[in-house]
């Protein structure tokens, strides 16, 4: 029964190894989706900030002209 059982054991230690290989992999490929992902929205909030800055400081050069009723309206 053990003679049996030892047979198998590189074959189990093959089977295991192989599969946590496979999780490995999986698992970086999930993350480095998760990476891509969080850029792009970082790239984006980015973008929105800009764009807010950019539209505060031509309200502020509106206001400093004095002619408030130049304000685009977006």
């Amino acid at each position: 029964m053990l003679e049996s059982i030892l047979q198998f054991v590189p074959l189990m230690s093959i089977i295991i190894v192989s599969g946590l290989l496979v999780f490995a992999f999986i698992n970086f490929s999930i993350t480095r989706k998760n990476m891509q992902r969080q850029s792009e929205q970082q790239i984006a909030n980015l973008k929105i900030q800009s764009e807010q800055q950019i539209y505060s400081r031509i309200v502020d050069a509106t206001l400093k002209l004095g002619t408030p009723n130049y304000l685009p309206k977006w």
